[in-house]
């Protein structure tokens, strides 16, 4: 096998190991808000402590993965009453919740309850950045253009795109309702895939 292939073919394996670890501290973070060790004890012992840490994660992998979080700026160290940990900043918080909107898009849905979800926003040209973020957001989770800013979805509305968009400044700028008959929408139904209801 030529050099390069050879070296391509590793690094896929490695950047295998790379991300989940990655989605995995960022979830972690997420969800304990701050992540305080024991006296003594590294991030990575502690971080092997939590629940759900899976075994297939090295150790190496997590200390290279911890650098390269504080490099981008994604986790701080931190001191309180004596005690060192590490945290989340605004730009780390923004990052697990951009990587789980990513992993909504992939996720397979439940059966249709029959009801279309719409979301309605009207920005201004001024605030054309606002509504690009907000036109990415709604397209990443599966929402499909109904019209120039009306965007529909067939199922409940996941508390991720909320939390997305209220930490990003957007939530203000949207609004969410419910539809349980529209006319016509075979063709919506057929680009979702959804089955008779």
């Amino acid at each position: 096998m030529p050099r390069r292939k050879k070296r391509l073919s590793r690094w896929k394996k490695v950047k295998a190991v790379i991300l989940p670890v990655s989605q995995f501290l960022l979830d972690k973070f997420l969800e304990l808000v701050e992540i305080l060790p024991q006296p003594l004890e590294t991030p990575y012992r502690y971080a092997r402590r939590l629940e759900g840490w899976p075994v297939e994660y090295p150790r190496y992998r997590v200390r290279q993965e911890l650098k390269r979080m504080k490099d981008r700026g994604w986790i701080i160290e931190a001191e309180k009453n004596g005690q060192k940990f590490l945290k989340l900043t605004e730009q780390g918080k923004m990052e697990a919740l951009y990587q789980k909107l990513k992993r909504i898009g992939t996720r397979k849905q439940r059966n249709w309850d029959g009801k279309w979800r719409l979301a309605f926003f009207d920005i201004p040209e001024k605030g054309r950045r606002e509504r690009d973020a907000i036109r990415w957001t709604l397209k990443s989770v599966g929402f499909h253009q109904l019209q120039k800013s009306v965007y529909i979805y067939p199922h409940e509305i996941p508390g991720e795109v909320i939390a997305y968009l209220r930490e990003a400044n957007l939530l203000s700028y949207i609004r969410f309702g419910r539809v349980d008959k529209m006319d016509d929408h075979d063709d919506l139904k057929k680009h979702f895939r959804l089955r008779n209801h």
